[in-house]
């Protein structure tokens, strides 16, 4: 039996670039990274902290509360995932400056294993310049 069949492995998936959301007065998208990371779920449930300017995502069930409908289809044709929810987008621009929010800006996240979950700091986004 290979050491490889414990339950304590599980295959690494590579995808190309980094786990980042990018958030335009339009809208907002995770790329194909952030996606992967969060092992393509069908819902989300998202999170806010305007305190320490946080956005939280974590992987969950149809079921759990606040659910948010995700991924539609296999993980084969993924590229990314948009959300054009403007009262969401303007939700999360509220943590930011008007000018910044009317350029757009990227934030790269980090994966919280424990809890199958990207989460965002506002501190560290990048302003899209055009």
């Amino acid at each position: 039996m290979s050491i490889f069949n414990s339950p304590d492995f599980k295959p690494m998936e590579r995808i190309a670039g980094r786990a980042m959301i990018t958030v335009t007065k339009n809208g907002i998208s995770f790329s194909k990274q952030a996606v992967a990371k969060l092992s393509y779920p069908h819902y989300v449930q998202v999170y806010i902290n305007k305190k320490d300017k946080l956005l939280g995502v974590k992987s969950c069930k149809e079921d759990d509360s606040n659910s948010i409908k995700f991924v539609n289809s296999n993980k084969e044709k993924v590229d990314y995932v948009r959300w054009n929810n403007l009262d969401f987008t303007s939700e999360i621009n509220s943590l930011v400056s008007k000018e910044i929010a009317e350029k757009g800006y990227k934030i790269e996240g980090e994966y919280l294993d424990d809890e199958n979950a990207l989460l965002f700091s506002f501190d560290k986004l990048q302003i899209i310049e055009n």
